[in-house]
Parts: C-alpha cells; sequence; structure tokens
C-alpha cells in the first residue's frame, strides 16, 4: 500500500492523534477515519511490489521488511500481503513529535559544554526515523515455594540481634505486559534503555499507522522468550515470597544469603501475540567519522545515547582556558614585581 498526498505527492505519515494521514509539506490531511474502516485496510492478497511504485528503486528484499520509506524519493509504503500473514495484534501509539524529541535531547544534554553546535539544528529533522519496533508480549503465573534456613539481623538501638529462621513460604503469582524484543536489529541495551512502554494504551493494529514509518516482523526464536519470561518471575516471585506479616521472616529482605534453601516455581506463561512500540531513531556523524547514535521512545521519551561533544570544540576550549590561566599568572607576577619594585 501506498501512502502519498494526493495535493503534492510527498509522502504521508499517519497522525494518531486525529486519527487520520496527514502530509508535513503541503498540510493536507484525509477525512478521520474510525477504527473499523481503519482495519479494512489492514492485508491484501496482492504481491508485494518489488520496487518503489513512484520512482522505480528497488525496494529491500528482507522478507521481514513490512514498512518502508523510500531513500531516493521518500515515498512511504507498507507491505500488505506480509501485514495481511503476519501476527500482529497491537501498536502502541506515537505521543509526541520529531520536534519535541530535539527538544528534549537539548534540554538532556544543555549543561554539557562544548556541545556540536547544529546536531539537533531544525535542518536535521527530516533525518530522524520513524521505526516501529516489534516485541512479544506474555502473561505469566504460576506458584512459587521456598523451604529452607534464613539467617537475619535486627537492630534496636545500639543492640544487634542474629535470629535463623526455618521457613517454609508460599505464595501465587501473576504478571501481566512481559515485554521481550523480538528482533536482533535493535541492540539489547537500547531496548532495556526504552522500556517500559504502557501497553494499556495500546491500540488494535490496523496497517495505516505504520505510514511514514519503517517496520520489521520479528526475526528471532520465540523459544529463546521463555528463559527471559522465567528469569523475570524468578525475580518478582523472590520478592513475593517476603510480603509483609509473614512471621517466619519479619526482618529478612530479598538481598540476605539463605544458609540452606529449596526453591521452586512453577511458572505457565501465554502469549498475547506480537505488538509494535515506537521508537524515534537518529544518527548523526561527526567530521571524524564517528557516528552518533540515538533511540527515543516515542511514547514515554526514554532516551539512548551519548552527550554529543565536539572533541575539536573541547580542545580549543582547553587551549583557551590555559591561556587565560597563563595571561592571570603574568599579570599577577607583573603586579607582584610593581609592587616589590
Amino acid at each position: 500500500m501506498e501512502f502519498r498526498c494526493p495535493s503534492c505527492g510527498a509522502a504521508m505519515r499517519w497522525d494518531f492523534d486525529n486519527q487520520h494521514l496527514c502530509c508535513d509539506y503541503c498540510g493536507h490531511h484525509e477525512l478521520p477515519l474510525s477504527k473499523n474502516d481503519v482495519r479494512k485496510m489492514t492485508g491484501s492478497d496482492a504481491p508485494d511490489p518489488a520496487t518503489c511504485p513512484s520512482c522505480g528503486a528497488p525496494l529491500p528484499e528482507d522478507p521481514t521488511t513490512i514498512a518502508h520509506v523510500c531513500p531516493y524519493c521518500g515515498d512511504s509504503l507498507t507491505m500488505s500481503h506480509r501485514i495481511g500473514q503476519s501476527r500482529i495484534v497491537g501498536i502502541v501509539p506515537i505521543k509526541f513529535t520529531k520536534r519535541q524529541m530535539f527538544d528534549l535531547l537539548m534540554r538532556k544534554y544543555s549543561n554539557k559544554l562544548c556541545l556540536v553546535p547544529d546536531i539537533f539544528s531544525e535542518d536535521r529533522l527530516k533525518e530522524v526515523q520513524t521505526e516501529f519496533i516489534p516485541y512479544r508480549v506474555y502473561d505469566a503465573s504460576g506458584d512459587v515455594w521456598y523451604r529452607g534456613e534464613l539467617t537475619a539481623t535486627k537492630t534496636t538501638g545500639d543492640s544487634e540481634t542474629i535470629s535463623t529462621y526455618d521457613a517454609s513460604l508460599a505464595a501465587k503469582v501473576a504478571y501481566s505486559d512481559i515485554t521481550i524484543l523480538a528482533t536482533d536489529r535493535v541492540p539489547d541495551e537500547v531496548s532495556l534503555a526504552l522500556e517500559p512502554f504502557d501497553l494499556e494504551e495500546a491500540m488494535h493494529f490496523a496497517e495505516p499507522y505504520l505510514a511514514g514509518s519503517v517496520c520489521h516482523l520479528p526475526n528471532t526464536d520465540p523459544q529463546g522468550d521463555y528463559e527471559k519470561i522465567d528469569s523475570e518471575a524468578l525475580d518478582k516471585s523472590w520478592k513475593a515470597l517476603y510480603t509483609p506479616g509473614r512471621i517466619a521472616c519479619a526482618y529478612v529482605t530479598p538481598d540476605d544469603e539463605p544458609l540452606k534453601h529449596d526453591y521452586q516455581r512453577n511458572i505457565t506463561a501465554t502469549a498475547r501475540g506480537t505488538y509494535l512500540l515506537p521508537v524515534y531513531q537518529y544518527s548523526y556523524r561527526m567530521r571524524n567519522g564517528r557516528v552518533l547514535a540515538y533511540y527515543l521512545n516515542a511514547q514515554t521519551q526514554e532516551v539512548f545515547g551519548q552527550a554529543p561533544i565536539d572533541r575539536g570544540r573541547v580542545a580549543l576550549a582547553s587551549v583557551s582556558l590555559a591561556f587565560m590561566a597563563a595571561s592571570i599568572v603574568a599579570l599577577a607576577l607583573a603586579v607582584l614585581l610593581m609592587i616589590g619594585g
């Protein structure tokens, strides 16, 4: 499906606030669509194009690509056939603009000296890419048991009491909205920095929501998700055992080391499907070839990136400070000589 402005021919994007397709170049926008109308525009049996319908440039051969912005003409395309065969169930809407992203980054790094002067300028807004990242979402529930000896320390005034407890604890646990990154295109450290997303704001997925964005289907094995789910459940269930009012562990925290222990859990995970979560991505190439990459959660404004320090300006500032310091010292010596003379 192609999303092109009927007035000026530029690529259009989906405006989540107003529920319509809009053009950032001429200001044209389509009439707002109901959610049912949008869903009817999702998926197709027609084969996906191999070249850009506007300029003829080849499209990515990657079978996981479902939304693409042509780097030559800027046309916005979605692969309707692939989307129709996908298992995407939800999408989290974008809550703020690219301009707001730059404003946020400027505030974040405004206290840093020697910033790259044009890194967040208005002219570079067009280089910010909107991308929807696939996550598999799970709910989990089950039972956890703990049996063993625990040692606890209680401090009252200046006295300290060390006690050992025979603990036998059990708890029922339930977790929802466990998100697992479903692509290797985004580094794990970036994903961890951008989480969490609020899935309560998720909408039922529809193809037009991807207009003006880049998106890929999951390309990782879901079998690996269960190890991550179990690890998260282990951390949460361990804390669940130490709820207030349990006599056997009145002064014990999860940080205390058990002497002897037998910890078991029976956790069942239920897959809810793939959700697309919004991220702004921006890269800036320095004069020395170093690339600064920024990722921004387009829902919560969590940021991943390095302070954009211009090392050339740092060196110049250091020289200037050194010159000022030398001038002050020379002036002080001259004053002392005049006084002494």
